[in-house]
């Protein structure tokens, strides 16, 4: 049952017309009535003799009535044909567009002078409380229908009387898409007036204070709510004859309309039998070029267009889905015509004429290819939808993927901002209350949704705090302090400088893997500087190292430590600590690639030890560019730390990972790129590891059935994320990129907004250029301070292709046998929804996921910094590679 609101008179039935003398007596009494009632009780009421009114009424001043200024709105609206068209005439050009009425009856007068008098009440697909979008559906429908309706009820604030019968039968479901209406104007216009038609339509437009688009129709534009853009012109004018209004119908689509005056101006114009013409503009816009298609090969992708095709009777809305892709293609409006006219009915019916004028109206407004989606959802619809395996969003897309193209091939489901923060918390407390026996829980959640502010405001006794880097475990120590202050808690800092010369003997301890000797170098200065051997720079110099040493030891006791990922690697002692909450995705930690220099092993062969030749004779036989297990030193760890130690000077790598690795690759260069898994993490603590973007598939692989994974999925988001593919954006492809015309082409398309996140190579050509840098790949953890601001990121951060192999091969994904050999390549994938070329292994699904976690990993952490999920902000990605549910570039709104 379909519920309005309308105004009728329930009191006062009459079997004749009324006199004007119990007008206001009706009038006090329908407004009385105002309230929702079903298609089927409006109609009773008129046919039983009631009056109604199709408008609603509001109070002004504390008084209500029938007026314009007091009009409230509509979801109906009325036609009155005294004269001038019969029934069965109103009834044919109805069929014709598609514009079935929910009831028609006959008037009180009918049959007066032999004649048909009859009104017709159509249920919008909208309420609409803008007179200007009544003023406008009242004309469309004037035109269509000839001009022979009754001029009076075009008064918004006309009352209709009841009448003798019903002269159709009632149809609840019926209902007039206003979306459409422009359209039919457009084909009733080209047929009717076919040599003035540019002076009516400029006329009609006129009339309706609507503005043009290219001289050939309304300026009115239709965006699909649920999947894809109908029609979208972005418009940009000066002109102080230019008010955009938006409506959104209960079909899923948004209708905006140019108009040319203001609505108050509208409620100001008296009504007249001539109508008035307003001042418009016109907005030029040019539809992009037709593409080749292979049409052929469509009617077998596209069960709708097999039917055209084989002569099938189809409905008005699957046409027009066919039409709104075909005229995208080259020969596709000949190909829908000539399919149209091989059923009888379609030519008898107008589908075909009618349709030769509704491509031309789509292609002067510019519309996109509409989506695929069932009948009824919308102003499209296919009726094979439940039973199509698609393979694309819409028609179009079910043929191949061209190379550089993407396509939308599904779409992610979501949940509400609230129903990811009930999981966040019950997943939370879940994992709290679980036994700490080295299980490792796993909460993946979207950036921005609260992680760091849950844990931070529960108990964190005997908790460790791993956090990726320095800047975001101060901000953690910051807000602890603020919210439990009596909370024994220690943050592990950076080791505060020294001097400078003793900073580079700590910096290439660091670098060497020499971490004990990093330390102990530290540890005397800072003894030296509390008995006063040595001087510090300044007080504030002294209480820092001061308060580090003393971080250290107080880590032991205290009952909470805030420390990085890569110290969780190698943590102090900390005997109270049985919880690790880690914030962030540790596993890029967990699995490290490195690399080191052949000639750096070359350098210990001095050492003449008979274990460590033997290590380095059997990395140095091996082929290059060959994947291969790392060998075993046969040698104490102390005795090979103090070869290195002894030889540090001539050393420039880390030598110390390199050998507790467990693959490795030799380069023609001679580097050596390795991988160590750094995954034996104590079974006597509890983990919590919360993410935007790990992997399960790779946590599994790591932990194995220690890991426990909780999903919250995909969350509504307030911002946007829109793509922009028209290159790969890769380093190598940003290194022939003109940066001039590109800064230009950004600044052009964001507004002059030009934050940007983008590789480190390319951050100060583009900062020449006027571009301001916000961050770039690596380093964007832990920034808070573009929160709901526009971001720009460029790039596609693609790592060398040892990285994942490597990663594959120490996780035991693949083997050795196969990983040789292996090359990337221009590859069709899918992935988050989306069909697309990209570059990379083409007969290797495990290598595929852990490249592309690496990269989505990388793109996910630059967008966050926006803070999407509850800030109407947008981020503009130039990359060839689609995150969850980004825009494309062709589906902006």
């Amino acid at each position: 049952m379909t519920i309005i609101k309308c105004a009728i008179d329930t009191k006062n039935a009459f079997s004749n017309k009324p006199s004007s003398n119990l007008i206001k007596e009706i009038q006090t009494s329908a407004l009385q009535g105002q309230r929702e009632y079903s298609i089927k009780q409006l109609a009773e009421y008129v046919v039983k003799g009631y009056s109604f009114c199709p408008s609603l009424f509001k109070e002004v001043d504390g008084k209500l009535s029938r007026s314009k200024v007091k009009w409230a709105g509509t979801q109906l609206i009325g036609l009155d044909f005294d004269d001038g068209i019969s029934l069965d005439e109103f009834k044919a050009i109805g069929e014709e567009y598609g514009l079935k009425p929910n009831f028609i009856y006959y008037t009180f007068n009918h049959g007066v002078e032999g004649k048909e008098k009859f009104r017709v009440v159509y249920m919008l697909n909208a309420f609409i409380t803008d007179i200007r979008i009544y003023n406008y559906i009242q004309k469309s429908l004037s035109v269509i229908f000839d001009n022979k309706q009754d001029p009076q009820a075009k008064d918004v604030s006309r009352l209709f009387f009841g009448g003798r019968g019903l002269a159709t039968e009632i149809d609840e479901s019926a209902m007039l898409k206003i979306e459409l209406l422009s359209q039919m104007v457009y084909t009733k216009l080209k047929k009717t007036c076919t040599n003035q038609f540019s002076r009516e339509m400029r006329k009609f437009c006129q009339e309706t204070a609507i503005n043009q688009i290219n001289k050939k129709g309304p300026a009115i534009f239709v965006e699909n709510m649920l999947t894809s853009i109908n029609n979208n012109i972005e418009v940009s004018t000066n002109s102080t004859t230019f008010h955009p209004v938006s409506i959104n119908t209960v079909t899923n689509n948004r209708i905006t309309f140019n108009f040319s005056i203001t609505q108050e101006e509208l409620i100001r114009t008296p009504i007249d039998k001539k109508p008035k013409k307003y001042v418009i503009d016109n907005i030029t816009n040019k539809m992009k070029a037709e593409q080749r298609v292979d049409l052929e090969n469509l009617k077998t992708r596209c069960q709708l267009v097999n039917a055209l095709e084989n002569g099938e009777w189809l409905y008005h809305d699957e046409i027009t889905h066919i039409a709104m892709n075909l005229i995208h293609a080259r020969g596709g409006q000949k190909k829908l015509i000539d399919s149209l006219e091989l059923n009888e009915n379609h030519i008898t019916t107008n589908k075909v004429e009618d349709f030769k004028y509704y491509c031309q109206y789509f292609s002067n407004h510019n519309y996109q290819p509409s989506s695929c989606n069932p009948r009824g959802k919308c102003s499209t619809g296919c009726r094979f939808f439940d039973q199509c395996e698609r393979n694309g969003k819409n028609i179009l897309q079910q043929l191949d993927v061209k190379k550089g193209k993407i396509k939308r091939v599904a779409s992610l489901p979501t949940v509400p901002l609230s129903d990811g923060e009930y999981q966040l918390q019950a997943a939370y407390n879940e994992f709290l209350d679980a036994p700490i026996d080295g299980s490792i829980h796993v909460i993946k959640a979207p950036t921005g949704i609260g992680k760091s502010k849950l844990y931070t405001s529960h108990s964190l006794k005997n908790c460790a705090i791993a956090v990726p880097n320095h800047r975001l475990a101060k901000e953690i120590y910051q807000s602890i302090k603020g919210t439990q202050p009596e909370l024994d808690v220690v943050y592990i800092s950076e080791k505060p400088s020294t001097t400078p010369m003793l900073d580079q003997e700590i910096l290439q301890s660091h670098q060497l893997g020499l971490y004990n000797r990093a330390n102990q170098l530290f540890n005397s200065f800072t003894q030296d500087i509390i008995s006063g051997k040595k001087q510090p720079e300044s007080e504030e110099h002294k209480n820092a190292i001061i308060k580090y040493s003393q971080s250290i030891t107080k880590a032991y006791s205290a009952s909470t430590v805030i420390l990085t990922h890569e110290r969780m690697m190698h943590p102090p002692a900390m005997k109270n600590i049985n919880t690790f909450i880690i914030d962030e995705d540790i596993i890029p930690s967990v699995i490290k690639t490195s690399n080191i220099n052949i000639t750096d092993l070359e350098v210990l062969l001095a050492s003449q030890n008979e274990s460590i030749e033997s290590f380095i004779d059997s990395v140095k036989s091996t082929s290059n560019e060959t994947y291969t297990d790392t060998p075993k030193l046969e040698l104490k760890h102390g005795v090979f730390t103090k070869c290195i130690q002894n030889n540090s000077a001539q050393l420039t790598s880390n030598i110390i990972n390199f050998i507790h690795s467990t693959h490795y690759i030799k380069h023609d260069n001679g580097i050596i790129d390795f991988v160590q898994n750094r995954s034996n993490f104590p079974t006597d603590k509890k983990y919590i590891m919360f993410s935007a973007t790990t992997s399960r598939t790779i946590g599994k692989s790591i932990w194995g059935e220690r890991v426990t994974f909780h999903d919250i999925g995909e969350t509504e988001t307030k911002g946007s994320v829109i793509l922009h593919y028209d290159r790969s954006y890769s380093r190598a492809s940003m290194s022939n990129l003109d940066i001039k015309l590109f800064v230009k082409k950004l600044k052009e398309q964001n507004e002059e907004n030009t934050k940007v996140i983008t590789f480190k190579k390319y951050a100060k050509s583009l900062e020449n250029e006027g571009i301001d840098i916000a961050a770039t790949f690596g380093a964007t953890m832990g920034l808070n301070q573009f929160s709901g601001e526009d971001l720009i990121i460029v790039g596609t951060p693609h790592f060398p292709p040892s990285k994942y192999l490597l990663t594959a091969l120490t996780l035991n994904r693949i083997k050795i046998d196969e990983s040789n050999g292996l090359q990337i390549n221009p590859t069709l994938v899918k992935r988050n929804g989306f069909e697309f070329h990209f570059t990379t292994f083409p007969d290797n699904k495990i290598l595929r996921d852990i490249q592309f976690y690496f990269i989505e990993s990388e793109l996910i952490q630059s967008i966050g910094r926006a803070r999407l999920l509850r800030n109407d902000a947008n981020v503009n990605l130039y990359s060839n590679f689609p995150v969850p549910n980004c825009i494309l570039e062709l589906e902006q709104n």
